[in-house]
């Protein structure tokens, strides 16, 4: 899978995905499958908002517990939670900084699955497979005490899909398999127009080109990138301040409950 700046992209293959992930909740015949991120909009809010209810009910919790005589230690799950909740809302508080510096792309981010390849979008970068190259797909299904749960329909690492009903799960390994014989065909009888029709990064595949001089690409829509260093700072930032967080608030109550 090749990785490209899409700031680099030619201005109409841009313009081009900036439209197409804009339709991600319309039946856009482009788009065969699709995974939102997470990270992206409203969700980094609703997790910041969800880790300070955790912490104030382990909070909670735990003094009232110590107030019964009750020693910490039998309360390791409580401070597992703090740590995941420090965790959580570290990352978040810091992705809505981060946005707040480096503006969200003009697309929407996420993983996509066009009837031409596998594409991931994520900050300012764009991964590409060629449908063609597309191994076959894995469908497992997940069954929890003898009952359907869920299929997962694998098509290579970041590419899972899940499903809560069995035959949609069956329908996109379907359509997926059909849309990769389709373009096998198309690129062996050259018929570039009807390519054209489905593959957003048209003029990259064909001409083998991905990037533009920069002279000349200066319009259109452009996306920030995040320096890596900023996203290891992010999530390794609240993994240690989730340890350090929960460590300190163990050792509190086991002093607090010694004076209690």
């Amino acid at each position: 899978m090749a990785r490209y700046v899409f700031n680099d992209l030619p201005r109409v293959v841009r313009e081009r995905i900036v439209q197409i992930t804009a339709k991600a909740n319309e039946k856009d015949p482009r788009i065969l499958l699709l995974e939102l991120s997470w990270g992206s909009g409203w969700f980094k809010y609703v997790m910041l908002v969800a880790s300070l209810g955790v912490l104030a009910f382990c909070a909670q919790y735990l003094v009232g517990r110590g107030h019964a005589g009750i020693h910490p230690r039998h309360d390791e799950e409580a401070f597992y939670a703090i740590a995941g909740a420090v965790f959580v809302g570290v990352v978040a508080a810091a992705g809505i900084a981060i946005r707040s510096v480096w503006k969200p792309p003009p697309y929407r981010e996420g993983l996509w699955v066009f009837p031409s390849g596998l594409c991931k979008l994520d900050g300012g970068w764009v991964e590409f497979r060629p449908i063609a190259e597309l191994p076959r797909p894995t469908l497992v299904t997940v069954r929890r005490n003898g009952r359907y749960s869920n299929s997962r329909l694998e098509l290579g690492h970041p590419f899972t899909f899940t499903f809560w009903n069995h035959q949609a799960a069956e329908q996109a390994t379907s359509t997926v398999l059909g849309a990769k014989q389709r373009m096998i065909a198309l690129h062996a009888a050259g018929e570039t127009a009807a390519i054209a029709q489905f593959d957003p990064f048209y003029e990259c595949t064909l001409s083998g080109n991905w990037v533009t001089p920069a002279m000349a690409n200066t319009e259109g829509p452009k996306a920030a990138i995040v320096p890596s260093v900023v996203r290891w700072a992010q999530w390794l930032g609240g993994l240690v301040l989730g340890v350090l967080v929960a460590g300190g608030a163990y050792a509190f109550f086991t002093v607090a409950f010694k004076h209690h």
